[in-house]
């Protein structure tokens, strides 16, 4: 399987929850700025409903580690040099020119969120394969 095709890690709502009182907003105050009710804020936390990509885009600004989030590894935690960033830039750049047919019409919000989802996925792949390189050697 690609790694680009790995499954979201179980678990999102709770990750979600934990990042929203980490950053000191209730519910109510995540989901107005979000532009969702309560109740839909709420699913999203118990993990009910998966979280839509313009609710994703929309809580970035308020310091959510959507990497964390997603894929349940923390933006901090992967210890990454710039020219790793920048080949990692790089070649999600690459990856969304070579997809945007498939992607569709998409306005410099959605661009920018596929961009840093491409972005925290290759990361999160890169950290993965030097963990299993350094435990196998």
């Amino acid at each position: 399987m690609s790694k680009l095709n790995m499954p979201l890690k179980d678990g999102i709502g709770t990750r979600l929850q934990e990042e929203r009182k980490k950053i000191g907003l209730s519910q109510m105050e995540l989901a107005d700025l979000a532009g969702i009710g309560k109740m839909t804020q709420f699913q999203y936390e118990k993990g009910t409903n998966l979280p839509t990509l313009k609710y994703i885009s929309s809580i970035i600004p308020a310091g959510i580690d959507i990497q964390y989030v997603l894929f349940g590894v923390r933006t901090n935690s992967i210890d990454v040099q710039d020219w790793q960033k920048k080949e990692i830039e790089k070649k999600a750049l690459s990856l969304l020119a070579k997809n945007e047919a498939e992607l569709g019409n998409m306005d410099d919000d959605k661009r920018y969120l596929m961009f840093t989802l491409l972005v925290s996925q290759l990361t999160t792949s890169m950290a993965q394969d030097n963990l299993t390189k350094s435990s196998n050697e």
